[in-house]
């Protein structure tokens, strides 16, 4: 459409004249250490100290030359392979961006003549299953690697250095041998998995971690009380928006002397355990958006939150959510920090006057007490005495009657009873000279006189000597 008050033949040679002007003026303002070749579409900026991909260039140039600058940013375009030469003459290049675009593998071959390289993201390329190992083994100096979004499933040995990002991935369990091997690690940012459960010793060997974050977790439910104990010197801990995670075990942070930033915003937790942190160590703790049941159990709660809340504000500029009663109905929607000890159930409010009179009737109460004790004692006091003197008497006499019982036995308490014998009478000897029972004295029925054994017929012998049994025989 040609402009009101131009003449239509004159347009065309008007709007060329124009294109012109905007073509030098975006040469004015590229930077004056490129060179730019229209005809053969190509830019050359060497040795340029760029920090980043001048905005400014034609676009319609096919070839770009950025050798020997400080950053180098091909994100989000098309790449699907790099050559071995591609980055050759980037000797003091620091930072490379090659995400979001469709690289099937780690460019190691390409990666190789860049020894200065310290950060690299190679995130939402497809890049799973795994990583090789070794993959940067040529980078003595790299030490942050973003893999967020590559679809992995898991994580090979020897692959990282410092700080990892792995987030958005596939891992349907935490990478923990691969990464125990790391023990310079110091960050690393694991969102947006598949495990359902932080383990005990999940994050261990790496004595170094200072930052974790494990948030967006789509089926994370559980964290074990050991899942990071062994991590001393970890000092920030974010566990968030992971909807499905309703339990943290008791003490899980507990035994970490250097955290100061624990955050456990938006999951699905009712309590907070009260041990599961040291809380007076920590300089802010967020606990907002979770379906807190505000019972009596979560007075400590209440305490602890307000005073980090206003240390986060003072001192890091930093907002802590509110935390939002879920239940029971009558307190959803409120803040915790509103509620009074009697909204939460704890315990009566009472104010100063009230509580000096209660503590004033208690004491009241005891020493009425003490002092009927005291009159009852007096006034019963013969009473009590004589029942004490009955029994110290009859406790005596019980005693001295089972001495008497138990005392040794001598020869008087013994009683002589006979025993029975069955001896037979010796039926008289006949003779024919005497008659039945006519033998003279003195005489053997056969014949002779008497012997020494001699026992004349009729004549019982003594009994045999008598056994003495004891009384307590009879």
């Amino acid at each position: 459409m040609v402009p009101q008050g131009i003449d239509g033949g004159l347009w065309a040679p008007l709007s060329h004249l124009i294109l012109i002007a905007l073509f030098h003026t975006s040469q004015a303002v590229f930077p004056t250490s490129c060179s730019c070749k229209d005809q053969m579409l190509v830019a050359s900026c060497i040795n340029a100290n760029l920090d980043v991909v001048p905005i400014t260039l034609n676009p319609s140039f096919q070839h770009l030359v950025l050798k020997h600058n400080r950053e180098l940013d091909l994100g989000g375009n098309r790449v699907s392979y790099l050559f071995a030469s591609a980055f050759v003459g980037l000797p003091a290049l620091r930072i490379l961006q090659l995400d979001d675009n469709q690289l099937a593998a780690v460019p190691s071959a390409a990666l190789a003549p860049l020894p200065a390289l310290a950060e690299l993201n190679l995130g939402l390329n497809a890049l799973g299953p795994t990583i090789p190992d070794n993959s940067f083994s040529t980078l003595s100096r790299f030490s942050t690697l973003d893999l967020s979004g590559s679809r992995l499933t898991s994580i090979s040995d020897g692959a990282f250095w410092d700080r990892l990002f792995i987030a958005n991935n596939r891992l349907s369990t935490i990478p923990t041998h691969p990464l125990s091997a790391l023990a310079q690690l110091k960050d690393i940012s694991i969102e947006q998995n598949n495990f359902q459960e932080l383990g005990a010793g999940a994050f261990q060997g790496l004595s170094n971690l200072r930052e974790l974050d494990i948030s967006s977790s789509r089926e994370l439910q559980s964290v074990s009380q050991d899942a990071i104990l062994e991590n001393l010197n970890l000092e920030s801990m974010t566990l968030n928006a992971n909807q499905w995670l309703v339990h943290v075990g008791e003490g899980a942070f507990a035994g970490l002397p250097r955290l100061k930033r624990l955050s456990l915003r938006s999951n699905a937790l009712v309590e907070i355990p009260r041990l599961l942190a040291v809380w007076s160590a920590l300089l802010t703790v967020e606990v907002s958006e979770n379906p807190l049941s505000c019972r009596c159990r979560v007075l400590w709660l209440r305490e602890v939150r307000g005073m980090k809340a206003k240390h986060a504000d003072a001192d890091d500029g930093q907002q802590v959510g509110e935390a939002l009663c879920y239940s029971p109905a009558q307190l959803r929607g409120r803040p915790l920090r509103s509620l009074s000890d009697k909204d939460i159930g704890c315990a009566v409010a009472w104010d100063p006057t009230q509580k000096q009179a209660v503590i004033g009737a208690i004491c009241a109460v005891i020493l009425a007490v003490i002092i009927t004790l005291f009159v009852l004692l007096y006034r019963f006091q013969r009473r009590v005495q004589d029942a004490l003197k009955d029994y110290r008497w009859n406790n005596r006499a019980i005693s001295r009657k089972e001495h008497e019982y138990q005392k040794t036995f001598g020869d008087e308490d013994y009683v002589v009873r006979p025993q029975q014998h069955h001896n037979h009478i010796l039926p008289p000897v006949s003779n024919h000279l005497h008659g039945p029972g006519s033998m003279p004295p003195g005489t053997h029925p056969i014949g002779g006189i008497a012997g020494p054994g001699f026992r004349p017929s009729g004549v019982v012998p003594p009994p045999p000597a008598l056994k003495p049994i004891p009384v307590t025989e009879l």
